[in-house]
């Protein structure tokens, strides 16, 4: 289900039930429903209540199993077609594109699914970008570069009392990089105890 609000002033969202998400083309959302299909601009959608497609979690399981061109394949089609949406599954697989580039060795293309990312969810996206592309610079041997981005985001994270879904993706994907940093510092004390950060306590 989708709930549209038409302008900022308006006081009763129009609900549309029982309708088909098509695909994020650009700016707007293609549904259909039993009238065919209509096109809103996205920044008309104020909430969405839809399902993952059964590529996304095909895509999650090839991943654990290490199957990464598998996964790729899998992920960018979710990717492609519904990259806008408000929805945490979209959002995810956006996201997920540049760690999968990244596992693969292609960092242009990571860095270019950042990009995307943070062009398509500017406000969580930011950050979450900002993590990946510090990923790219710990494999590229810019060691400090990296540390100077994910330092300052994980600064209050394991004083925190109550961490949301968005924030434990943030600190887990920060600790990774911190270990990757300091594995290439060959700190391996300050390595172990970022990763045991990110599998223990911020476990994604």
């Amino acid at each position: 289900r989708a709930i549209l609000q038409r302008g900022e002033r308006a006081s009763q969202p129009q609900q549309l039930a029982n309708v088909l998400i098509v695909a994020v083309r650009g700016t707007k959302v293609a549904i259909r429903n039993a009238q065919g299909e209509i096109s809103y601009d996205i920044g008309q959608i104020q909430e969405v209540r839809k399902a993952p497609p059964p590529e996304f979690a095909q895509g999650q399981r090839a991943i654990e199993a290490g199957k990464l061109e598998e996964a790729l394949t899998l992920i960018k089609g979710v990717a492609d077609r519904y990259k806008g949406l408000p929805v945490a599954w979209a959002s995810d697989a956006t996201a997920m594109l540049g760690n999968i580039y990244i596992s693969l060795g292609k960092l242009p293309e990571a860095e270019a699914a950042f990009n995307e990312f943070e062009k398509y969810y500017p406000g969580s996206g930011s950050a979450a970008a900002s993590v990946g592309r510090a990923r790219i610079a710990a494999e590229r041997g810019n060691f400090a570069e990296a540390k100077a981005v994910v330092e300052p985001l994980v600064k209050d994270a394991l004083t925190k009392k109550n961490v949301t879904r968005a924030e434990n993706q943030l600190y887990g994907e920060a600790y990774y990089v911190l270990g990757n940093v300091a594995a290439g510092a060959g700190t391996l004390p300050a390595a172990m105890e970022n990763s045991c950060r990110t599998v223990a306590i911020f476990y994604q």
